[in-house]
């Protein structure tokens, strides 16, 4: 299968990612390109809430409940701006632009259409990055059928499933690990999208949802990711083409983010998250009014954000976390101004204040109540500290090889924003991100290390992706910085200032492409090699998928598998619908459970296994024989072995080393 042939998924998931929360912003009446850093969020929420709202009341997840609670959001919007004078969007002419004094941006409030030069920069921009990004997704995806073969891509392929047969709610998705009626909270946002991406699809078989989780992996990364770091860079750098256009570029030069983290876990919902963290981002900054030109009005971005932070929180609740860690430097800033204003016209600072300890309150929960509560200690140290802290000055995070084009343009933004004491807020955020990446790959375990990581597992990978957000700014600014430079010079020399400098941003742009890819080549073949499907794969080979594909022929609808997970038999619910007894390798197992797992080949002689499979109607076996990476956990099935030697089943299918297996003992 080649990826033309998943054109539909891959349309369907820009409708699905894009769409509702356009037309909710439209409705809204934001515009401007930070706006459409809430688009994918708030797209995001309105599909998880309707898998919330469909399982509260015992409904199957469909598209009818996203396109009503759709419909609801978009009468919302509509109406707020009319009930809320705050909330209404300024007079829709565009202003002129007043030539800028040296350093600064040009004036353009807040609301006001972007001008036409801004939008021309965003599109280049948007263009380079989604090219790039989708030569490297698709190349390192391999296929569109294909998957991970990692530890995690076991329940988010089967999450998916589950969203399938009808339930989408993140109130109960964790009950596919955790064995429970009980409300499971799992955030459930990117299995909703991926499982609506398969609803609407044409269908490849059992091959469904591997396409449908492919698309959606895709758009997130090329379209939802571009967006967002677009609107960060609109929201810091201003109005400027220039940086917009160089942004395009520097979105797809850092393996960390979006390449490895479609490599490592795999944390999909994570990943998700974090591609919708810098629209999010772009969001606070212009809620904030620390920029003249911000492109956004202070009350319609803070009503934004806070239903765009919905999508987020349900995506993955880290990510709320690193959302208030990482724009406490704006934040602050923008507090300690107002209490500063407010005093220099003699006004009292009391309400300011009052924000102060709303702001503190809301910082220590989200940082209380997002940390894991699962009893995971973190992953180890990776890095000496000198080599954590050289990898994040050089913008090489993870060991990957240094983007010295994108270091160069970085090093001059960082320089001439210090020197000029200009944006002080985003140089806070990019110590933030270092605090954050040097601690968790450079420092021993220790109390302060889990203080600071703790809600990221302490994982180095989740947080370098981190790095590469305010890298993407800074390369952008630098880019536009080094290019008026050179622009101001040749003006003095009336040597056409404004057409050099489009013509040396384009120059630059085709220069860096060879040299910002390059860099990220270790990071594409470590992706790609996750994704291989071979004889020696880790968790799936080829000829147990041809096994699973002839599973419904043998399985009836209502019967039940056992399975070993850590072989990967467990991907049977995901790629024909038919239920395994564990559809994760990791959960909490019920008494029939355990007693199957370790006892099942006593069952021609303890009746109480048979009562165990009759009330779990479990009546199959999978075998796939290999397990993943030899994990410890594998050893905890042995009673799924020797089953027809111990007179407990017999071989019903079988395609290689993979076998299925039919109960006979209990009649």
């Amino acid at each position: 299968m080649t990826w033309l042939d998943a054109l539909p998924e891959i349309a369907i998931a820009i409708g699905v990612l894009i769409l509702p929360g356009l037309v909710v912003v439209r409705l809204f009446g934001a515009r401007g390109i930070v706006a459409l850093g809430a688009v994918a969020p708030i797209s995001a929420g309105i599909v998880a809430v309707a898998g919330v709202a469909a399982g509260l009341v015992g409904s199957a997840f469909s598209p009818w409940w996203v396109l009503a609670v759709w419909t609801v959001a978009a009468v919302i919007a509509f109406a707020l701006p009319r009930l809320v004078p705050a909330l209404r969007p300024p007079a829709r002419r565009t202003p002129a632009l007043r030539p800028p004094a040296r350093g600064t941006p040009a004036v353009h409030p807040p609301g006001r259409r972007e001008p036409r030069r801004v939008w021309w920069g965003w599109l280049t921009g948007l263009v380079v990055s989604a090219v790039l990004l989708t030569w490297r997704v698709t190349t390192s995806l391999i296929a569109p059928e294909s998957f991970s073969q990692r530890f995690d891509i076991v329940f988010h392929l089967n999450a998916v499933r589950r969203v399938l047969d009808g339930d989408g709610s993140s109130l109960t998705m964790g009950r596919l690990a955790w064995n429970t009626d009980a409300e499971s909270f799992y955030p459930a946002a990117w299995h909703d999208i991926a499982g609506l991406v398969a609803q609407l699809s044409p269908g490849h078989g059992i091959s469904t949802v591997a396409v449908a989780v492919s698309a959606t992996n895709l758009v997130i990364a090329v379209v939802v990711w571009s967006l967002g770091a677009l609107a960060l860079v609109r929201a810091i750098a201003g109005p400027r083409p220039l940086a917009l256009a160089f942004a395009g570029v520097f979105a797809a030069a850092f393996g960390a983010f979006p390449l490895r983290l479609l490599e490592w876990g795999v944390v999909l919902p994570y990943f998700f998250g974090v591609a919708l963290l810098p629209g999010m981002m772009a969001l606070v900054i212009a809620g904030c009014r620390l920029r003249p030109s911000a492109g956004l009005p202070s009350a319609q971005a803070w009503a934004l954000a806070a239903v765009a932070g919905v999508g987020v929180a349900l995506a993955h609740a880290s990510v709320v976390v690193a959302l208030a860690v990482l724009t406490i430097p704006p934040v602050v800033t923008s507090l300690v101004g107002s209490i500063r204003s407010r005093r220099h016209r003699g006004r009292s600072t009391l309400p300011v204040w009052i924000l102060v300890a709303g702001y503190l309150l809301v910082l220590a929960a989200i940082w209380i109540v997002g940390r894991p509560r699962n009893g995971f200690q973190g992953w180890d140290t990776p890095h000496s500290f000198l080599v954590a802290v050289a990898a994040f000055f050089a913008n090489a995070p993870l060991g990957g090889t240094v983007p010295f084009a994108a270091l160069v343009l970085i090093a001059i933004a960082v320089v001439v924003l210090a020197m000029r004491r200009e944006r002080w807020w985003f140089l806070g955020i990019y110590a933030v991100t270092g605090i954050l990446y040097i601690a968790v790959a450079g420092v021993p375990r220790s109390p302060l290390r889990t203080f600071l990581t703790g809600p990221w597992y302490e994982d180095s990978y989740r947080i370098a992706a981190f790095v590469v957000i305010p890298g993407v700014v800074a390369a952008a600014i630098g880019g536009d910085l080094l290019v008026r430079r050179i622009a101001l010079s040749a003006r003095r020399r009336r040597a056409g200032g404004r057409t050099l400098a489009i013509g040396l941003t384009a120059v630059l742009i085709v220069l860096m492409v060879p040299s910002t890819q390059f860099a990220v080549t270790r990071d594409a073949d470590l992706t790609r090699a996750a994704y291989v499907l071979d004889g020696s794969s880790p968790l799936i080979t080829p000829n147990e998928l041809r096994l699973l594909a002839r599973l419904p022929d043998n399985v009836a609808a209502g019967d039940v598998i056992a399975d070993n997970p850590f072989d990967g038999s467990a991907l049977a619910y995901a790629f024909t619908g038919r239920k395994v007894l564990f559809a994760h390798l990791m959960h909490d197992d019920t008494l029939d459970q355990l007693l199957i797992a370790r006892r099942l080949r006593d069952a021609a002689v303890d009746p109480a296994v048979c009562e165990a499979l009759e009330d779990t109607r479990v009546r199959w076996v999978l075998d796939f024989g290999a397990y993943l990476a030899d994990n410890p956990g594998a050893n905890e099935y042995p009673g799924l072995d020797d089953l027809v030697a111990a007179g407990v089943a017999t071989e019903v299918d079988r395609e290689g080393d993979a076998v299925l297996y039919r109960i006979t003992a209990c009649g």
